[in-house]
């Protein structure tokens, strides 16, 4: 094979060119951006997933609340709807909250048991790095006391910063 390719400089450009490609996309490079990501903009990539979800859920809880008591679809979506979420203002707020919740790492190790590691193709392929966040999840019960519960998520993330939820 390497004789074919020795042979021929059009080929042997192409391999270069190839090899250079996917070696920037195993050390994590983006390319739409132009740039390597740092680990705290990953970080910071799940965190707001994490803010964003729960205020959403949030507007979820406010809107069913806020239905007349006779549509049937408020008796409905009130037996599934849970307590109503407490969410954070910003990052800042939550790894105040959550000191030492975050870790970037190819290999995340959750409570019980080992996630699967980024292989070498996930990687050539442009997965960056599995970004775990242990946080406490804040809520008012029934009664409108506030409590908390521990939350762990581990998703994938992209070169680019795209979450992908493979491993939850």
């Amino acid at each position: 094979m390497i004789s074919c390719i020795k042979n021929n400089p059009i080929k042997s450009v192409l391999a270069i060119f190839l090899t250079a490609i996917l070696s920037l996309n195993y050390l994590g490079f983006c390319f739409g951006q132009n740039r390597f990501l740092s680990n705290e903009e990953k970080r910071d990539l799940v965190i707001e997933y994490v803010i964003k979800g729960e205020k959403a859920n949030l507007e979820y809880f406010r809107h069913v609340k806020a239905m007349a008591k006779s549509d049937k679809y408020r008796l409905y979506a009130e037996q599934n709807l849970g307590n109503e979420p407490i969410p954070y203002r910003d990052i800042e707020e939550f790894l105040a909250l959550n000191p030492n919740c975050c870790q970037v790492t190819l290999n995340y190790i959750t409570t019980g048991y080992e996630a699967n590691p980024i292989s070498c193709w996930e990687r050539l392929t442009g997965w960056s790095a599995i970004v775990g966040i242990r946080y406490v999840s804040r809520y008012r019960d029934n009664k409108g006391i506030a409590q908390v519960k521990k939350i762990e998520i581990f998703p994938s993330i992209s070169n680019c910063g795209e979450l992908i939820w493979e491993l939850v």
